[in-house]
């Protein structure tokens, strides 16, 4: 994952602040633990500036290097990795008048890995002493930088929202091996910086007005944004790129790729009596991929007091990513990437693709909700259909002088993510309440050849009891349980089948958590429970090419700890 966005609130008029501490200790002293702690201020300095900062540290250890011997394919599959963060954010905001308030907040995030051991094909890299030396170190850093300037507009037409925003992301790794069994695990080849900066100015009004017996909020709006990457590990030479005019349109003399789009959007929020209903479109213009109308609606209805019916359909769609679309970002195989079709003589290229499409879905959604104070329950159904989804494609476009196969970034043919979701809310007496929520997947797949888009819980259940004992103990249950997650059967890059013995799957589990929680008073509270009660643990097998599913590690029984001090 990337490092956690932190969007700061407006601050209150009254100084307050907070001060929350956390640590989780695993019964199994092979598993990494975690603590935190975060801190937040907010109020105002005079009666038309305020200020609000956010801070926060969070570690988690990597697991042992040999938390799943004896369970994996090899003694060199890895659990789960480490994590340090670092989080500082502020935000100023000064009230010019009734009319006018400027607001500006900048933010530094810093996401380091723990190495826990893992590489690509689980293997060592070719160099296992190396590699294990890395074990509880970082090979990865990535940071973020981010500042916002905003003007909020309060008038007797409507409101208006400007911002200017800049992000300076750095992403600092180990170089890593690119083709054969070193591919993906670090080497002693030094290590590469990428960075990314983001230019983003948006502006939006909303203007409510009544036509008739219809209530209106008309948004109008638009967005420019100007992305600049320079990425000199991706795009360094490498030893296995081809010879001069061996591949067309290779160039790796330059590491920087830049983008320019912008977007004008219009919605209109139409109010008629219990019905409310919200018709919207937006353009969007890449300079690369061009233009792109994206129309939705939303409609709600209440049918009764309690009962209301919603749904909404909308087009969306989504620009290859820089890498994708560059034909300087290459990828090469020794034969394990590439296709059993044809013959291996020098293995394949994959290229990026300048003549790529835009990913577009169609996404679709109706549920009813039943709401009656003390119990409340609610049911959706969801479809999202895709086209042009973009994948490596296998088709060998021709072959240079070595023999290597060239293949390239395409757009393939249609997927479908389909599912329902639902909740119920109970109030049993004045004291305790359930919640209870569901997510079941019906569909999770490529229409060609039908493999599923990610190894996901068919369904998954979330059920919790609160209960208030007193007015300063509360205590709760809570369970998790997680549907099957069946494994891949087909190898899209190779072409074929995986071995019937690597096909695993993880079979259905529940996790079960307990806790209680102590107010002291207005200041002090805090919370101590058992994650994981039963000690449900599943140890990783490998990767899918080897163990299909079961390609994670489910960390088992943990304490943890947690105080809370406000002011």
């Amino acid at each position: 994952g990337g490092v956690v966005n932190i969007i700061t609130k407006r601050p209150t008029d009254a100084l307050k602040g907070s001060v929350s501490l956390f640590t989780q200790l695993p019964q199994d002293s092979a598993e990494g633990a975690s603590r935190r702690a975060n801190f937040n201020l907010a109020g105002g300095l005079t009666d038309n500036l305020g200020v609000r900062l956010y801070g926060g540290l969070a570690k988690s250890d990597a697991d042992d290097l040999d938390i799943n011997a004896g369970h994996a394919t090899s003694d060199l599959v890895a659990g789960r990795e480490g994590v340090r963060n670092k989080d500082l954010n502020g935000l100023l905001s000064w009230r010019l008048n009734d009319q006018h308030r400027f607001e500006a907040s900048a933010g530094y995030s810093r996401q380091g890995n723990i190495f826990a051991g893992d590489t690509m094909n689980s293997n060592g890299g070719g160099d296992v002493e190396f590699v294990s030396s890395l074990y509880g170190h970082e090979t990865n850093v990535m940071q973020r930088s981010t500042y916002d300037l905003t003007h909020l507009g309060d008038f007797t037409w409507g409101t208006s929202k400007t911002s200017l925003a800049y992000e300076y992301v750095r992403n600092w790794r180990l170089n890593e091996g690119l083709a054969g069994r070193t591919e993906g695990a670090p080497n002693q080849e030094g290590a590469a910086m990428s960075r990314l900066r983001n230019t983003r100015l948006s502006s939006e009004v909303n203007l409510p007005f009544a036509a008739g017996a219809t209530e209106h909020v008309l948004t109008l709006g638009g967005e420019y944004l100007y992305e600049a990457l320079n990425d000199q590990g991706s795009l360094r030479a490498q030893s296995s790129d081809p010879s001069a005019g061996g591949l067309i349109g290779f160039d790796r003399s330059s590491s920087k790729i830049n983008a320019r789009s912008y977007a004008l959007f219009i919605e209109d929020n139409i109010v008629v009596g219990d019905t409310t209903v919200t018709p919207g479109l937006r353009f969007d213009h890449h300079e690369t991929f061009g233009d792109n109308f994206s129309p939705s609606l939303n409609l709600s209805h209440e049918l009764t007091e309690a009962l209301s019916v919603k749904g909404g359909i909308a087009r969306a769609y989504k620009t290859p990513n820089l890498y994708q679309s560059n034909p300087n970002y290459l990828l090469y195989s020794r034969g394990n990437g590439c296709s059993v079709q044809q013959s291996n003589n020098g293995g394949c290229y994959l290229q990026g693709n300048a003549d790529l499409k835009p990913e577009i879905s169609v996404n679709k959604e109706i549920g009813l909700l039943y709401d009656r104070g003390s119990w409340r329950t609610s049911a959706t159904y969801f479809r999202n259909d895709y086209q042009n989804k973009i994948i490596g494609d296998t088709e060998v476009l021709y072959t240079i002088g070595s023999g290597s196969r060239v293949t390239q970034w395409d757009n393939a043919g249609k997927a479908r993510v389909e599912g329902l979701e639902g909740n119920v809310f109970i109030a049993l007496t004045p004291t305790l309440d359930w919640n209870t929520n569901l997510t079941w997947m019906l569909d999770n797949d490529s229409r060609e050849p039908g493999e599923p888009l990610s190894v996901i819980p068919q369904y998954t259940v979330n059920s919790t009891l609160d209960w208030q004992a007193t007015d300063k103990l509360s205590l709760q249950l809570s369970g998790t349980y997680f549907g099957k997650q069946k494994s891949p059967t087909y190898n899209y890059r190779t072409e074929q089948d995986y071995d019937l013995q690597a096909q695993q799957d993880v079979e259905a589990y529940g996790l079960v958590d307990v806790s209680a929680g102590y107010k002291f008073n207005a200041h002090y509270d805090v919370r101590v429970g058992v994650n994981n009660l039963f000690d449900k643990q599943i140890l990783r097998g490998g990767n899918a090419s080897s163990s299909g599913a079961n390609t994670y590690n489910q960390p088992g029984r943990a304490l943890f700890a947690a105080l809370n001090i406000t002011f």
